[in-house]
């Protein structure tokens, strides 16, 4: 897997096998939910502050260190 920026996509990092596996291990199935198809031309770092009040706080640090910060 090649690290992701903030700036790219969410469609990006969907269309990443390691990328989708890693939202679906964090997310669940919000993966699914048609809004997901909405946000796919949308920053990372954009989504990311949107799911920010549905998540813990260590879960939300997880995901960003899982797909940034490799």
């Amino acid at each position: 897997m090649t690290p992701f920026t903030l700036d790219q996509t969410l469609g990006d990092v969907l269309d990443d096998a390691d990328g989708r596996s890693i939202l679906v291990r964090e997310l669940g199935d919000m993966v699914d939910s048609p809004m997901v198809e909405v946000l796919r031309p949308e920053p990372l770092d954009k989504v990311l502050a949107m799911v920010e009040s549905m998540m813990s706080p260590n879960a939300l640090a997880r995901l960003k260190e899982e797909l940034i910060a490799k």
